[in-house]
């Protein structure tokens, strides 16, 4: 591929991405359940950030997934949680911290 055309892909990339990063459904538009449902199916769910920007979350592990995550001992394990329709605190999956 020539330079030239990866060039170009990549301005097209960057004028229509947050276009549809913003086309996308944020968890505050679901309900918890679907929230969850939503992130299991497809690994990654937007939300809304406090500036009115819409962000993919792809970090933590679903769930279902909850007995799969070991942390290391100087670690402790964390929900993540994202707001919903019906809950403040949504709980969508789970990932390591420090202590």
């Amino acid at each position: 591929m020539s330079k030239k055309l990866l060039a170009g892909f990549f301005c097209i990339a960057a004028i229509l991405l947050p276009g549809a990063v913003h086309a996308q459904t944020t968890s505050e538009q679901m309900t918890c359940a679907q929230a969850v449902s939503t992130y299991e199916r497809n690994g990654r769910i937007y939300v809304r950030t406090r500036s009115g920007s819409v962000l993919p979350i792809y970090r933590p592990a679903p769930v279902s997934q909850r007995s799969q995550v070991f942390c290391r001992p100087q670690e402790s394990r964390s929900r993540y949680n994202v707001r919903t329709s019906d809950k403040r605190h949504c709980t969508i999956g789970y990932y390591c911290v420090a202590r």
